[in-house]
């Protein structure tokens, strides 16, 4: 993958495998199958295959320092995307989060954190409703 061809769904995608991975060190297939769903929503409408970001997103996952990219990417998508926009990308964090029937203090706090650094603190209220 060339360095420009990284977009914003590259981004989403990371922070979901982080999400989904990095907060609990498990894949379990139900937030797996989530994951790839959501971003193949995300992606639906632009010339990209969301199976092939999928996997150019899984292989930096593992093979960059992931903690670093992470930041980079909700630092780049606080920039690029709207409040609205930013707000469905938590909600979808918490589904993926939600997804094995088990929501860990890791997950609420990584969640918890995107927000802050979205300025989106109002909807850590656990209220997801007032997510749009």
């Amino acid at each position: 993958m060339q360095a420009n061809s990284w977009t914003r769904y590259h981004d989403i995608g990371l922070i979901y495998l982080a999400c989904m991975h990095g907060t609990d060190d498990d894949i379990d297939p139900a937030e797996y199958i989530l994951v790839k769903e959501l971003l193949q929503k995300r992606v639906a409408d632009e010339a990209l295959n969301s199976n092939k970001v999928f996997e150019e997103v899984m292989l930096m996952y593992v093979s960059q320092s992931v903690s670093e990219m992470v930041n980079s990417s909700i630092a780049s998508l606080s920039d690029g995307m709207s409040q609205e926009e930013l707000a469905v990308i938590l909600k979808d964090l918490a589904d993926i989060a939600a997804a094995d029937g088990l929501v860990y203090p890791e997950e609420i706090q990584f969640i918890a954190d995107v927000a802050r650094e979205w300025g989106l603190e109002e909807y850590i209220s656990g209220n997801r409703n007032n997510i749009s």
